[in-house]
């Protein structure tokens, strides 16, 4: 990765909208934006939304300083208003000269922006460069842009808040603790290796015990008490699962507020799982709608007595048993005039719906445990979307202040298995001298893990595989 010359992308989604903002760093980014600007002033209070031109229309753009700037750019022979983010090094985002350009969302125009930039000297950017650059001249911790990505990528607002605790670099102050007790307790040690000739004890065997029961011990507590972002990241899923014309398909429909399942008044138009993705208040639910169930006992073996039609029916209610069985939730669907029993399934519904409620005003005594809904008229459509949000993301919260990544953990471990390396030194040598170099060493191990965690030692492949999950402009 070049860190060297000046890069440009689009920061917002490539597609119609009111604004575009595309992102410039770099030691010309100043400089070519000057040879943009037809005119530039800095910003007043009036809003940007009612402005039609800058206060100051023949002000000159020779002189751009950091802050807010209303300004015109010439593209293509168009004189297009826009306004821009400039920030001067080291005080920006990445620690180099920066400029933003607030455009109008139009994807001619961002492309036209695009092309002169390219054109002016700056390159298109790496997925997540932006912040890469942010890392290499010390804006960010690797940590911090960790949390960035987990903030990009978070789907739901347990994760989201993981996301921002990471990047505002909590982590990093629990590690830099722990990385000054353990280098103060190595500082002791190898002082006493270099005066291994003289009659003073820097730190005693009992001391040294101590600190590094302590470290291992913050390390657990560490682990202990945080969260995994794999979990917090975990997107739910549920079935819906009910006898064959049940509504099921029309109910996905309705909630996914768009026409992903084939609905038909004949029963069995369903004949495989249709998966959508439902945004509740609280994050994202997979719901998979299953073919209709009957009433009769779920087989799970061929059977060479059954002609083909019942073969295919046979293998449809195998793959719903299954499905039912991988999914966090289950969601039992009953029409309400359908009088009979409810359906007996392989585990017991984690939510009942009653669907087609217009043809019943008052739900029928056994029907009222479960959330009445009419599709037609969108009679408690809203009050399931909150127990679907309640039934998915309820006691889901962190379970810690922190939550920590699969590499995060493992670096966590390493580091507590060295020191209780040294710490079974001192347990198996408890007369002889003190074997103080194995002891650093095992120490001086710790201290490089750690440093790891938060960038202070990170192989390049490491750094690598952290950026390459950024999306283009971040």
């Amino acid at each position: 990765m070049d860190v060297g010359d000046t890069i440009v992308a689009l920061a917002t989604p490539d597609a119609p909208a009111s604004r575009a903002v595309v992102r410039c760093s770099g030691g010309q980014a100043i400089d070519i934006a000057r040879t943009l600007l037809v005119s530039c002033a800095p910003r007043d209070d009036q809003p940007f939304e009612s402005r039609t031109r800058p206060k100051q229309e023949t002000s000159t753009p020779r002189a751009l300083s950091a802050g807010v700037h209303e300004a015109r750019i010439q593209l293509a022979g168009l004189n297009v208003p826009g306004r821009l983010y400039i920030s001067v090094a080291p005080a920006s985002y990445t620690g180099e000269d920066s400029v933003e350009y607030h455009v109008p969302g139009n994807p001619v125009l961002v492309k036209l922006l695009l092309g002169e930039l390219h054109r002016l000297g700056a390159r298109p950017a790496h997925p997540g460069e932006f912040t890469a650059r942010a890392y290499f001249n010390g804006r960010l911790n690797l940590t911090q842009a960790e949390g960035v990505a987990a903030m990009i990528s978070a789907r739901s607002e347990d994760e989201l808040r993981a996301a921002r605790r990471l990047a505002s670099g909590e982590l990093s102050k629990h590690v830099s603790v722990l990385l000054n007790q353990i280098a103060e307790t190595l500082a002791l040690v190898e002082v006493g290796i270099d005066f291994v000739d003289e009659d003073v004890e820097f730190i005693s065997r009992d001391d040294l015990r101590v600190r590094c029961a302590e470290a291992s011990a913050d390390l657990s507590q560490l682990l202990a008490g945080s969260d995994r972002f794999e979990r917090l990241s975990h997107v739910p899923s549920a079935v819906l699962v009910g006898r064959p014309n049940a509504g099921k398909s029309t109910l996905l429909n309705a909630l996914h507020e768009d026409r992903r399942a084939v609905v038909s008044a004949v029963a069995g138009t369903t004949r495989d799982g249709l998966s959508v993705e439902l945004v509740l208040e609280h994050g994202l639910l997979r719901l998979i709608d299953l073919p209709g169930l009957d009433d009769s006992e779920v087989r799970t073996t061929p059977d060479d007595s059954l002609d083909a039609i019942e073969q295919v029916s046979l293998d449809m209610q195998s793959h719903a048993q299954l499905a039912m069985e991988s999914a966090d939730f289950v969601i039992l669907v009953r029409a309400t005039d359908d009088d009979r029993n409810l359906l007996q399934i392989a585990r017991d519904p984690d939510l009942v719906v009653v669907t087609k409620c217009e043809l019943a005003p008052v739900l029928p005594a056994d029907q009222q445990t479960g959330v009445g809904v009419s599709v037609h008229t969108g009679r408690g459509i809203d009050s399931l979307r909150e127990s679907l949000n309640a039934m998915a993301f309820e006691g889901r919260s962190s379970g810690g202040d922190l939550a920590l990544t699969t590499r995060h953990v493992t670096h966590i471990e390493r580091a507590k298995s060295t020191i209780d390396d040294a710490i079974a030194v001192l347990v198996y040598h408890p007369t002889s001298p003190l074997p103080t170099e194995l002891i650093a060493a095992h120490l001086r191990e710790a201290l490089t893990i750690l440093g790891e965690i938060v960038g202070e030692v990170s192989p390049d492949e490491v750094l690598g595989k952290i950026f390459s999950r950024f999306c283009i402009g971040k």
